[in-house]
């Protein structure tokens, strides 16, 4: 393919085929070796879809596990590594956004610190609180 690129005498459109055969190919490749890791991207994405469906409920890592047909365990490694986040910490982000969607709604502060209640069970309240007023997500 360098060569083909490399030379003056070659048209674009034949620059243009070489270099997309050589990416097609590539991508081939890639694919084959990514297949094996599909089938676990779209659990890890089923359990993203069910925190994004259910965080105003009460979740625990069993549930979501469960839903998507993982072990807890795995889970909990392999939503990191995918989405840079916990399942805990992906939730309370996606908790913290739906808040802000109900404020860019017009819903009363009330009601979208009611949701914010839930960000933070327990004694870590004020921490996340404090994150939120200086604009950052909370850990």
């Amino acid at each position: 393919m360098h060569a083909c690129l490399d030379d003056a005498g070659n048209d674009l459109l034949k620059k243009q085929e070489a270099a997309l055969q050589y990416f097609s190919a590539l991508h081939t490749q890639l694919h084959a070796v990514n297949a094996s890791l599909s089938v676990e991207n779209h659990k890890l994405q089923r359990a993203a879809e069910f925190i994004h469906t259910h965080c105003t409920q009460d979740l625990r890592l069993e549930a979501i596990a469960a839903c998507a047909g993982l072990s807890a365990s795995y889970l909990f490694r392999a939503f990191k590594n995918v989405y840079g986040l916990s399942p805990h910490a992906y939730l309370i982000n996606r908790r913290i956004q739906y808040a802000q969607t109900l404020l860019k709604r017009g819903a009363a502060i009330a009601d979208a610190a009611q949701c914010r209640t839930r960000i933070c069970p327990g004694g870590n309240r004020s921490i996340a609180d404090e994150k939120i007023n200086q604009g950052e997500l909370p850990d």
